[in-house]
C-alpha cells in the first residue's frame, strides 16, 4: 500500500502541473500551484522508500492523509476561482484510504476534508459558486473512496479464502502438508536461534480402513474430523496441527522445555481414548502415536523420526518416544 500512495502522490502532483497549461483566471497564482505540484511529486518519491509494512494501517493513514489534505488546501487557496482545479488531490486521500483502510473511514475524514476544501476559499473570500462547487465535490470523493473500499474488502476476503483453502485440509480444516512443512522448518530455525526444543508428534488411526469398510466413508470422515477437533483442543495456540495423509496427523510443538512435547502427546492420547459418537453408537478408536524431540535439528528430519516412532508404537500398541 505504500507504493500505491507514492504513485497517487506523484500522479496528483503531475496532474497539478499539467493543469497550469489550461486557461486560468487572473486569480490563479501559477508559481504557487507549480510549487504544490512539485511538492506532491516529492512527497510521493519519498513515500516510496518508507517502511509502510512495519506500521499499523491507522498509523500509515494519519501519516499520509494530513499531507494530502494540506495539498488540497494549498491548491484551493492558490488555484483561483476555477472550481475544476479543486479536486485533484482527492486521489491521494480517498483512493488510498479506500484501498487500505476499513470501510466508512472516508466518512470519519469528512470534517478534515471539509476544512481542507472550504477554508481556503472562505479565507480569501472566493466566489459563492466556487465554494459550492468545492462542497459538491466532497460527496463525490467519498463515493469514490467507499466504492474502492468495498471492492478492496471483497478482494481481501476472497484472497484470504483462497489462501486458507490452499494451506488447509478441506475435510478437517487443519493445516495441510504444504503449510506443515513451512511451519516445521520455520519453528526449527527459531529453535536453533534460541537454543530451544522442537517436538513433532505423529499420529495414525489404527484400523481406519476397517472403519470405512464396515461403517462407510461418511462415518470415516466423521472420525477424521473428530480426531482433528480433539487434537486442536488438546494443544496450545502456538502448536500446529496438520493432516498429512488419509488417517495420519502431525502436531508441531515448539517449547523451551524438552518434556513439553511429550506432555502434549500424553494429553492427545488421553483425549483420543474417549469413544467416538458414530451412527452405530459410542465406538472406541485406537491410535498410534510417535514423538520426536530435538534441539538444533532439521525439522523434516524430526518428522521422519516421529513417523518411525509411530510405526514402532503401532507394532507395540503404545507411545514410543525417540
Amino acid at each position: 500500500m505504500g507504493q500505491l500512495i507514492s504513485v497517487l502522490f506523484v500522479v496528483s502532483g503531475f496532474v497539478t502541473l499539467l493543469s497550469l497549461l489550461l486557461p486560468g483566471s487572473e486569480s490563479l497564482h501559477r508559481s504557487s500551484v507549480l510549487a504544490v505540484g512539485f511538492a506532491g511529486m516529492l512527497v510521493g518519491s519519498v513515500a516510496w522508500f518508507l517502511p509502510w509494512s512495519e506500521w499499523r494501517p491507522s498509523t500509515a493513514m494519519w501519516l499520509s492523509v494530513p499531507i494530502g489534505e494540506a495539498l488540497i488546501a494549498l491548491h484551493n487557496y492558490y488555484g483561483g476561482n476555477d472550481p475544476y482545479r479543486y479536486g485533484l488531490f482527492f486521489m491521494v486521500v480517498y483512493m488510498w484510504v479506500g484501498a487500505s483502510q476499513p470501510r466508512w473511514t472516508t466518512v470519519q475524514l469528512l470534517p478534515l476534508t471539509l476544512v481542507a476544501y472550504e477554508m481556503p476559499l472562505v479565507v480569501k473570500a472566493g466566489s459563492l459558486s466556487a465554494e459550492w462547487s468545492a462542497l459538491y465535490a466532497i460527496p463525490i470523493c467519498m463515493l469514490v473512496g467507499e466504492t474502492i473500499a468495498w471492492l478492496a474488502t471483497e478482494l481481501r476476503r476472497t484472497a484470504a479464502s483462497l489462501e486458507f483453502q490452499a494451506l488447509h485440509d478441506p475435510l478437517t480444516g487443519v493445516a495441510n502438508r504444504l503449510l506443515l512443512e513451512d511451519r516445521i522448518e520455520s519453528e526449527a530455525a527459531r529453535a536453533n536461534r534460541h537454543n530451544s526444543y522442537l517436538g513433532v508428534v505423529y499420529l495414525d488411526v489404527d484400523g481406519f480402513k476397517a472403519i470405512n469398510d464396515t461403517l462407510g466413508h461418511d462415518q470415516g470422515d466423521v472420525v477424521l474430523r473428530e480426531v482433528a477437533k480433539r487434537l486442536v483442543d488438546s494443544v496450545r495456540a502456538t502448536d500446529t496441527v496438520a493432516r498429512v495423509g488419509g488417517d495420519e496427523f502431525v502436531v508441531v510443538v515448539p517449547d523451551e522445555a524438552e518434556q513439553v512435547p511429550r506432555l502434549v502427546a500424553s494429553r492427545i492420547a488421553a483425549a483420543l481414548k474417549v469413544p467416538f459418537a458414530l451412527d452405530c453408537g459410542d465406538t472406541p478408536v485406537a491410535v498410534s502415536i510417535g514423538v520426536a524431540v530435538g534441539a538444533g535439528q532439521d525439522g523434516m528430519a524430526l518428522m521422519r523420526r516421529s513417523d518411525e516412532a509411530m510405526y514402532a508404537a503401532k507394532r507395540r500398541r503404545r507411545v514410543v518416544a525417540s
